[in-house]
């Protein structure tokens, strides 16, 4: 299955951004990173933020530890400039010795 990890992972998110217009990468004023548990938990994150990373100009990351099993979904937006959102999500297997 795409997307598939074990509980206890740790999942790489990652977030693009791009001039409308151009398509050139660009850096917005704000990046915020969302991710949402199978039991419906929402955790926010917004830069600058220890948690985010941001390798080179466009790209975000973020790490999620994978502690439960089910569908997570996960969210990378921008609000002030070069608005923009995607979402992705990933499924965490159960795990047959818990």
């Amino acid at each position: 299955m795409p997307n598939s990890y074990d509980v206890g992972d740790q999942v790489r998110c990652s977030g693009t951004f791009s001039d409308v217009d151009t398509g050139a990468l660009v850096a917005p004023a704000t990046v915020v990173f969302q991710y949402k548990d199978p039991d419906a938990n929402i955790t926010t994150l917004t830069t600058p933020d220890v948690l985010i990373s941001n390798p080179s100009t466009g790209l975000y990351q973020s790490v999620v530890d994978a502690d439960d099993e089910g569908e997570w979904y996960y969210r990378w937006s921008s609000t002030v400039d070069y608005k923009a959102a995607n979402w992705d999500k990933f499924f965490v297997k159960d795990d047959p010795f818990t």
